[in-house]
Formats: C-alpha cells, structure tokens, sequence
C-alpha cells in the first residue's frame, strides 16, 4: 500500500461514528484501522521506507535496505532489521503484563519527558499535518544517513 494514499482512507474510515450498538465486527473494524494508523504513521516516519538504493548491485533497488546484510553483534541481520531494531537494542525493564508499580514509574517516564520535551519544543514540526510532508522529512533523513558512501 501505498502511505500517502492509504492514510487519509484510514483517516477517512475512523471518522464514521460507530454506534455502541452495531454489531461486534464494525467495532473491531474499527480497532483494526486504529492498529493500522498507528503502525503507518510509525513506518512513514522510518527513512528506509521512503528511500530506494539503486545502483550496480542493486539494479532493481533494495527497497527499504531489506535485501543490504550488516554484520551486527552476533549475527547478520539486513540494514532495514537494523534500522528498525535501534529502539530495541535494550529489552525492556518492563514486560507486560503491568503492575500498578509499573504503570506509576512509566507514567513518572512520560512526565519527565514531557518536561524535558514540552509541547512548544515540537512547534515546527506540529505544523506539519501532511503525510507528504512526514514522507518528505523521512526521505531527507534517510537521503542523508541510510546510504551514504556506496
């Protein structure tokens, strides 16, 4: 699918109030879509996905740097896998399920960073309401970091 297209649908498909007294599978349909929108807007953020490395070992592309190998750690792994496992190089301290102990300390996490980060340090980048423009702020990063030197 397509992002730039198949977002706003999804978008489109939440806004249709669903009365509490629909059947069973128009609500899931819309859990479903919620799933969806979230995993999209997070794959639209990752540079490889909004990149393409042609060249003499690649011909046809590498979409998204699934088919580039990189010795990593113990193992090979594909520069995409890499990319997407930056934020779990670390296993969580928190495994669900979670504790009334553990919901207060990620709760006390999410107020830190949000001192840390108010709402008014992402001003410019709360302007930008497109997913062109998310595609185009992941294509620059990934332009500029992903592939550089081959």
């Amino acid at each position: 699918i397509n992002i730039t297209w198949g977002l706003p649908k999804i978008i489109d498909g939440l806004s249709v109030k669903v009365p509490k007294d629909y059947k069973l599978s128009d609500r899931l349909t819309k859990g479903i879509l919620i799933r969806y929108l979230i995993h999209l807007v997070g794959d639209i953020h990752e540079p490889l996905h909004n990149i393409l490395l042609v060249n003499k070992d690649y011909p046809q592309g590498n979409p998204g740097g699934g088919r580039f190998p990189i010795m990593y750690k113990e193992g090979e792994m594909t520069l995409h896998q890499l990319w997407d496992s930056l934020f779990l190089l670390k296993p969580s301290p928190y495994p669900p399920p979670f504790s009334e102990e553990v919901k207060a300390q990620l709760r006390e996490i999410a107020r830190d960073f949000m001192k840390q980060y108010p709402r008014d340090h992402f001003t410019e980048e709360l302007k930008k309401t497109s997913v062109f423009e998310w595609s185009q702020g992941s294509y620059d990063v990934g332009i500029k970091n992903c592939f550089t030197g081959l």
